[in-house]
């Protein structure tokens, strides 16, 4: 089967618009991005800095003379390789933070929330507190990154304190994360910590600071966000009646316990029984894809900027505020493209993507029950 859902008609051409979409572009985006902060730090700061990757893609193209052409088509084929590989660099990353660990572990899989499916034991079950620590993760870290980066370039009063309760309360996370990770592996010990008295106390304000406190930033920007674009905005009862009975009559599982085959076999089944509507949920497929990637891009361009200021600014010379607010406005700007790339990302995933899905499983249930 092809990617957009033909069974018979072969491919023969190894490229394709994802290719360009989902790879080259993000690739070339994150490059651009530190090639762009390089030089702008190189001609504020001249020759007091190591552009690596200026030099290093740059340098060779300045050497190139009149009737050199074989030699820059060959460097230019070289370029394009860096940005297709760095694509797919930037398109693992982008997997693996937002899809396994956003998504998958911060925020639950779409067929929860729409649904009302969450798992409450077994496989893909999550618990509050584990939940409660990747989301705040997310925002105290970012946090910390960008008032870190802020702290660079200007000395306030109130930004060390902030940053040291920042790492305070990140550190505590973690350690009782690990601690929890640890007592659940041991069943002894989780029982003893499981007795009723003083035994339980540290458990219950572990749970209660994993599951509430530490992710409450998160949770108040995230609803008030998702309630603007109405990503949390679960379907209505009568329809997720009609998709418990489908999903039941046609499979002969009970949704409510199926975890991700709730997603899987209906995709299957719409691609099946649809090509038309496997072919919309390709191109939201590609979409909401091309989202994540370039917020990824956008992101590792910002993470690049804040390791090379901390690597190299503290040995350059005064420089004027002008050009202060360039090196600190740049990387910001990265920063907050990718945020809101990773909003755009959430949309069109669960408002279209996933919704789409759902709706087609209903709609083609309920015409062949007809």
């Amino acid at each position: 089967m092809s990617k957009h859902g033909d069974l018979d008609k072969p491919t023969n051409f190894p490229f394709a618009s994802y290719d360009i979409f989902g790879y080259l572009i993000p690739g070339a985006t994150s490059i651009l991005g530190i090639l762009n902060f390089e030089h702008w730090y190189n001609r504020i700061v001249p020759d007091k800095a190591l552009t690596p990757v200026l030099s290093t893609l740059l340098g060779p193209a300045q050497t190139i003379k009149e009737n050199e052409t074989v030699y820059a088509i060959a460097l230019a084929a070289a370029l394009l390789c860096v940005v297709y590989v760095s694509g797919h660099i930037v398109s693992s990353v982008s997997s693996f933070f937002l899809d396994r660990i956003y998504v998958a572990k911060a925020q639950g899989y779409p067929y929860e929330t729409l649904l009302f499916l969450p798992r409450t034991s077994g496989p893909g079950f999550r618990r509050p507190d584990s939940k409660g620590f990747y989301q705040g993760a997310f925002f105290w870290i970012n946090l910390y990154l960008v008032l870190r980066f802020a702290s660079f370039f200007h000395s306030s009063t109130w930004l060390k304190p902030t940053l040291y309760a920042i790492e305070i309360v990140i550190a505590l996370a973690v350690a009782a994360k690990i601690v929890a990770s640890i007592v659940r592996g041991l069943p002894r010990l989780a029982t003893w910590f499981s007795r009723p008295g003083i035994r339980r106390w540290p458990v219950t304000v572990a749970k209660f600071f994993l599951a509430t406190l530490f992710p409450l930033p998160f949770k108040v920007l995230s609803r008030s966000v998702e309630g603007h674009v109405r990503t949390g905005r679960p379907f209505e009862p009568g329809m997720r009646d009609r998709y418990l009975q489908f999903f039941a009559d046609r499979f002969g599982l009970d949704p409510t316990q199926a975890g991700s085959d709730n997603f899987w076999l209906c995709k299957m089944f719409v691609a099946h029984e649809s090509p038309v509507f496997n072919r919309n949920l390709s191109y939201w497929l590609d979409m909401y894809t091309y989202a994540r990637n370039l917020a990824t891009a956008f992101y590792i361009a910002f993470i690049y900027s804040f390791v090379f200021v901390y690597l190299q600014y503290a040995h350059s010379p005064r420089i004027k505020p002008s050009d202060v607010f360039v090196l600190f406005s740049m990387p910001l700007g990265y920063f907050l493209l990718a945020g809101i790339l990773a909003v755009r990302f959430r949309y069109i995933y669960v408002g279209y993507y996933n919704r789409f899905l759902y709706r087609s499983f209903v709609f083609l249930c309920g015409t062949q029950e007809n």
